[in-house]
């Protein structure tokens, strides 16, 4: 090999170390944010990290709890995926999958946790804090199941209320009416009410007129009563 080609490689070895070294930084830098709190921070020097290299597993996973820790748990997921595919051992791709749990967790998607955290497990059995979280997804879960059987006994309960006094509103409906067929001259409370004073007004004109009339009756003998 010549001069020419030797001076090549170095120069791209030593231009991709530097770029290498420089993403490295980035990670770090944005570990110090993170540490402080900076979540919004530490996102933008991990996302700089990868602009400079993109298999970096330790940029993805933190970029992942970058996101988590300001709850966006489906972008989390996305970046714990990516340091997935890219991890080396097995203990980092237990974290990914512990992480992965986490995120479903916290939308209280238990089915998916409890999958992730087996996941978590195969890989690292000796994950006390994965063995945890698993039984108390498994617990929430059952708690979710039992609720909901009881909200739908207690639907079905409330439907077949409403349907019995349904029948019951129409059972009542179709007595009135048979009431109204069998009485059909039955008078209505004001009816009545404007009868009775009719005839009460009648019966006033009649004694006031038997009254006219006993007081010009003559008895013969012509004494008055």
């Amino acid at each position: 090999m010549g001069k020419t080609g030797v001076c090549l490689m170095l120069i791209m070895w030593i231009a991709a170390s530097a770029a290498a070294q420089s993403a490295h930084q980035l990670v770090r830098k944005g570990n110090k944010a993170y540490q402080k709190g900076d979540y919004a921070d530490a996102e933008a020097d991990y996302k700089k990290a990868l602009q400079k290299q993109q298999n970096l597993p330790p940029a993805w996973f933190n970029l992942g709890n970058a996101m988590y820790q300001q709850k966006r748990y489906e972008e989390a997921r996305q970046q714990y995926q990516h340091s997935l595919e890219l991890a080396g051992s097995p203990q980092e791709k237990a974290d990914a999958w512990y992480n992965v749990g986490n995120t479903f967790m916290s939308e209280k998607n238990w089915q998916q946790s409890i999958q992730t955290y087996k996941q978590a497990l195969k890989l690292n059995p000796a994950d006390n804090e994965a063995r945890y979280n698993l039984a108390y997804a498994q617990e929430m879960l059952k708690k979710q199941q039992q609720q909901q059987s009881a909200g739908g006994s207690q639907n079905q309960q409330q439907q077949n209320k409403n349907q019995q006094n349904q029948q019951q509103q129409n059972q009542q409906n179709q007595q009135n009416q048979q009431n109204q067929r069998q009485n059909p001259n039955q008078l209505t409370p004001q009816q009545a009410d404007q009868l009775l004073k009719a005839l009460a007004q009648q019966e006033q004109k009649i004694r006031e007129k038997q009254n006219e009339n006993q007081k010009q009756q003559v008895v013969p003998g012509g004494k008055d009563w």
